[in-house]
């Protein structure tokens, strides 16, 4: 497994004819692919249990992977962590990955509440800002809305005080979002209108 296997397109005809059956046939590929991955990373934990020279044959035998990546294949092989945060998690997986599985695989399908000065807001997990994964992310678990709020009350805002007294702000024709925030219509036609 030197070199990345040549993937063929189909031809002309080949392809499905519906936006359902494109949908369809990735997801069938997807998950296929997912399982196929788990079943190496398994196989490449098995190795290391087994053999003695495991790592560094596997290492040899496969030089285009790198040695951070073979950490990850490890923790999915051994069941540390859930194979969806090797592509993906955003920010918040460093902090996912010391937490429990079973709290990994939660926090990845259901995401994860995010106190804000006003309210509580439940996003996605790679949705959470930069600037508020510490207060929701303890090293041991994730904290409760009232937990953050105390969180907030000890730990000054890391956000810039330029953006403190607003959760968003056009910049040079980009919208930047400091924390989690629900936007109307009405206001995202004005941020529209900002940014042309």
């Amino acid at each position: 497994m030197t070199d990345s296997p040549e993937v063929q397109k189909p031809a002309v005809g080949e392809y499905p004819t519906t936006l359902a059956q494109c949908v369809s046939e990735f997801q069938l590929a997807f998950a296929a692919g997912t399982d196929a991955i788990i079943k190496a990373c398994r196989a490449y934990v098995y190795a290391l249990d087994t053999f003695d020279e495991a790592k560094q044959g596997f290492m040899k035998a496969c030089p285009t992977i790198p040695q951070r990546v073979w950490t990850s294949i490890e923790a999915v092989g051994r069941e540390w962590i859930d194979p969806r945060l090797l592509w993906g998690g955003g920010n918040a997986t460093k902090y996912l990955r010391k937490l429990p599985l079973s709290t990994q695989r939660e926090t990845l399908s259901h995401g994860v509440d995010v106190a804000t000065d006003a309210e509580v807001v439940h996003v996605a997990c790679e949705a959470v800002p930069s600037a508020m994964l510490s207060q929701v992310f303890a090293p041991d678990h994730i904290r409760t809305p009232a937990e953050q709020r105390a969180f907030r009350s000890r730990h000054p805002d890391p956000i810039t005080p330029a953006a403190q007294s607003k959760s968003w702000e056009v910049k040079k024709h980009q919208l930047r979002v400091y924390r989690p925030t629900v936007f109307s219509t009405k206001e995202v036609q004005q941020i529209l209108k900002v940014m042309a």
